[in-house]
């Protein structure tokens, strides 16, 4: 789900590359409470670009979401980008998916979707507009001196774990989530880290950590994160063996008991430890 992006986005590179690969995106779109598949590019400084899709989970909440936009940022993120120039989407984006765009640090990120209420004739595709974060969300939600990028963001953070011997199988989790926790982009709420490894049936892994909004409930867990790592190494959820999720001993924050419940929903035999660090 990443490749190398079109040298320059004209209205011929959006219909004829980008367009495409909105198609592949949505094809590992996971919405089968909504029925709605979402497709988002999001290119970043590197010139590569970045698929994302949208995901949910049956019978789980509202918040266990992942809208593709989201999902795109976040795999930019987690491929070391230090910035993003553009997103392109199927459909104009969502609220959401604008308040949690603006911890990219980019207020005038060029938004290029295909408006369905402006078609060129009777049977055509839509035509393609090209807007910015900043027309979309002209006034957002930002605490008062705040100024963030997600991607340049590099938070201090010196985390272990106390108790006694782990199993070799828990230590390369724990030592993997202590990695993920290191990564945690909580500009707001200061003490809120947290890391967490997934290992697959068949033994392959993937991380996440906290990617926090400034409006709170934009914010992607760090399941959500590491369920991006996942899909994007074209793993599927239900191929969760076990997760250790590491947090503070006091956070005002958790994500235990939320981590929990979404993977009993996506993998019911996957084991889940939370252990305390500071």
């Amino acid at each position: 789900m990443i490749i190398n992006a079109a040298p320059d986005i004209t209205p011929q590179t959006l219909t004829s590359f980008y367009r495409p690969l909105l198609d592949q995106a949505s094809e590992f779109s996971h919405p089968p409470v909504s029925n709605y598949k979402v497709g988002a590019v999001v290119i970043g400084n590197s010139g590569k670009a970045y698929l994302g899709s949208n995901f949910e989970v049956k019978r789980g909440a509202y918040g266990d979401t992942i809208h593709a936009e989201q999902f795109a940022v976040t795999l930019a993120k987690l491929a070391g980008e230090t910035g993003i120039k553009a997103i392109v989407v199927s459909a104009e984006p969502c609220g959401h998916c604008r308040q949690f765009m603006m911890e990219t640090g980019v207020c005038q990120l060029p938004i290029y979707f295909q408006d369905s209420q402006n078609k060129a004739g009777p049977g055509q595709p839509p035509l393609w507009k090209e807007t910015s974060l900043g027309r979309l969300l002209p006034s957002p939600f930002t605490l008062a001196g705040e100024r963030v990028n997600l991607y340049t963001h590099r938070p201090i953070v010196r985390q272990r774990v106390g108790g006694g011997p782990l199993s070799r199988a828990k230590k390369i989790l724990v030592d993997r989530a202590l990695e993920a926790a290191a990564q945690s982009y909580h500009p707001i709420t200061k003490d809120t880290w947290a890391g967490l490894a997934i290992e697959t049936l068949n033994g392959e892994f993937a991380t996440g950590f906290p990617i926090e909004s400034a409006a709170f409930n934009p914010t992607m867990p760090p399941l959500q994160v590491a369920l991006v790592d996942l899909i994007s190494k074209g793993f599927r959820p239900n191929q969760i063996r076990r997760a250790v999720l590491i947090e503070p001993v006091s956070p005002d924050l958790s994500f235990k008991d939320s981590t929990l419940n979404t993977l009993k929903k996506l993998a019911p035999r996957a084991q889940f430890s939370c252990i305390k660090g500071r």
